[in-house]
C-alpha cells in the first residue's frame, strides 16, 4: 500500500510539489518566527527583570498582595542560614516603601528601595546604567540616593544636590532623610526613571525605622537572590516550599489581613503581574497567527486531496465494484496525506531550526533602526536572538500536522458516496 501510495502522489509532479512547497514554506515561517519571538520573549522577561525585582525573591506571607512596610519580614540568622542550606546564591536585603521627595518648592511621591548596592549588583544590572555618578554608598553624615533620570529633570535634580524624604516608620510614625545625589540613572523603563530613589541600608534604617537596636531586631520587606534565569528560580523556589512550607490553617482573610509574617518565596511572576498579562496578550496574538497559517497549509492539503480523488473517481470505482472496501481507500488516501504532510512539516522544521540556531549564535541587532529605538523604549532589548526550545517545537508540531491532516481528511467523505456503477461509465 506504501508503494501504491507513493506512486499516487508523484503522479502529478507540479501539484505534488506545489503542495510540498507551501507546507514546507508555511512550517518554515511558523516555526521560524515562534523561535524568534520565544528568544524576544526571554529577552524582555530577563531584561525587565534584572533590573528591578531579580528572579526570586523572600518576604512575608500577605506581602505580595500588599507590598508594605506593614507586612515586612523580621530577617534572623536562623532564616538566612536557612535560606543559605537551599541555595548558595547572594542574598540582598531590601526596603521597599513609598515616600514624598522634596526639593525648593517641589514634591513628588516616589518609591524607595533601600539595599546594599554591592550585593545589588549581583541580581540587578541599575548599576551599569548610570549616566551621572553611581550607586548610593553609606554615608554617616548624610544619606546618598541615586534616581532616575527624568525624575531628576521634572524636579531640577543633578548630581550633589541635597533634598529631604519624607516617610511613614515601621511603627507608624512620620520618618524623614536628608540625602544627597550620589547618581542618576537611565534604564528606559517609566516607572524606574520617573519615580525611583535608590538609597544605602543604613539610610533606609533611618528613614523607615526598621531596626530595633534594644531588641536586635531588623525588618525588611523582602530578600532578592542572584539567580540567572527563572529556570532556577522555579527550583529554588520548590525546595523553599519544603523546608519553609506555606501557612496553613490560615483564617477567612484575605493575606495582607492576617497577623501571619512566615517567609513565603515569590518567582518574577508573583513580582510582575503586569508582565505576565502583558505576555499573555501577546500569546494569544501570536497564537491567532499561527490558527491563520495553520488553515492556510490544512486547506492547501485539503484542495491537493480534492483535485487527487476527482481525477481518480474511476479508478474507486473499479476498486469498489472488486471488492475493495471503502475502508481500505480510506486508509490508502490517509496514507498518500501523511506522505504529503509530515516531510513538509519536518523539512520546515529542520531548516527553521537551522536558522534559529544561526541566529542565536549571531543574533541580529536592532540598535539604531526605529524598530530598535521602539524596542528601548518600551524596556525591550533590540535585537532577535531566537530560541530553539524543544517544547516550543513539540507543541509546534502537534498543533501543525493534527488539525491539517484532519481538515485534509474532509474530502475523503465523497469516498463513501461513490456508486461504482455510475463513476466507472465516466469517460
Amino acid at each position: 500500500m506504501f508503494l501504491f501510495a507513493f506512486r499516487n502522489i508523484i503522479r502529478n509532479k507540479r501539484r505534488t510539489f506545489t503542495s510540498l512547497f507551501l507546507i514546507i514554506s508555511g512550517t518554515f515561517l511558523v516555526m521560524a518566527l515562534r523561535f524568534i519571538m520565544y528568544g524576544f520573549t526571554q529577552d524582555m522577561i530577563a531584561h525587565a527583570i534584572k533590573l528591578d525585582s531579580g528572579f526570586l525573591e523572600i518576604a512575608a506571607y500577605g506581602w505580595k498582595e500588599k507590598p508594605s512596610l506593614s507586612r515586612a519580614l523580621e530577617v534572623d540568622s536562623e532564616l538566612l542560614t536557612g535560606i543559605s542550606k537551599i541555595s548558595d546564591a547572594s542574598l540582598s536585603l531590601r526596603i521597599r516603601s513609598g515616600g514624598l521627595l522634596t526639593f525648593k518648592d517641589k514634591t513628588k511621591f516616589v518609591s524607595i528601595l533601600a539595599s546594599d548596592s554591592e550585593q545589588e549588583k549581583k541580581i540587578t544590572r541599575i548599576q551599569n546604567l548610570y549616566i551621572q555618578g553611581g550607586p548610593p554608598s553609606e554615608n554617616p553624615e548624610i544619606g546618598n540616593a541615586s534616581l532616575g533620570y527624568r525624575l531628576a529633570e521634572s524636579m531640577g535634580l543633578v548630581q550633589g544636590s541635597e533634598f529631604y524624604i519624607i516617610s511613614s516608620q515601621f511603627d507608624g510614625s512620620m520618618g524623614a532623610l536628608r540625602a544627597k545625589v550620589s547618581g542618576i540613572y537611565k534604564t528606559n523603563n517609566s516607572q524606574l526613571d520617573n519615580g525611583r530613589v535608590m538609597v544605602s541600608l543604613t539610610a533606609g534604617h533611618k528613614l523607615f525605622g526598621t531596626q530595633d537596636s534594644e531588641n536586635q531586631k531588623e525588618y525588611y520587606t523582602s530578600i532578592a537572590l542572584s539567580l540567572e534565569d527563572y529556570l532556577q528560580a522555579e527550583k529554588i523556589k520548590n525546595k523553599f516550599q519544603q523546608t519553609f512550607p506555606e501557612p496553613k490553617n490560615i483564617p477567612e482573610l484575605r493575606p495582607e489581613f492576617t497577623d501571619i509574617y512566615e517567609p513565603v518565596a515569590l518567582d518574577w511572576k508573583d513580582l510582575n503581574p503586569g508582565m505576565v498579562e502583558m505576555l499573555s496578550v501577546a500569546g494569544i496574538k501570536m497564537d491567532l497567527f499561527m490558527v491563520f497559517f495553520i488553515l492556510s497549509i490544512s486547506f492547501g492539503i485539503l484542495n491537493t486531496v480534492q483535485m487527487s480523488i476527482q481525477e481518480r473517481l474511476r479508478e474507486f470505482g473499479v476498486l469498489l465494484s472488486i471488492g475493495t472496501r471503502h475502508i481500505e481507500i480510506l486508509k490508502l488516501i490517509s496514507l498518500e496525506i501523511a506522505l504529503l504532510l509530515f516531510p513538509g512539516v519536518f523539512i520546515g522544521i529542520f531548516f527553521a531550526s537551522l536558522l534559529g540556531f544561526y541566529l542565536h549564535a549571531n543574533p541580529l541587532d536592532l540598535t539604531g533602526t526605529t524598530l530598535g529605538d521602539l524596542y528601548m523604549s518600551m524596556g525591550a532589548v533590540p535585537r532577535y536572538r531566537p530560541i530553539v526550545d524543544m517544547k516550543e517545537l513539540f507543541s509546534t508540531l502537534i498543533s501543525l500536522t493534527v488539525p491539517s491532516f484532519f481538515i485534509a481528511l474532509i474530502s475523503v467523505r465523497r469516498i463513501f458516496k461513490i456508486n461504482p456503477v455510475e463513476v466507472i461509465n465516466i469517460i
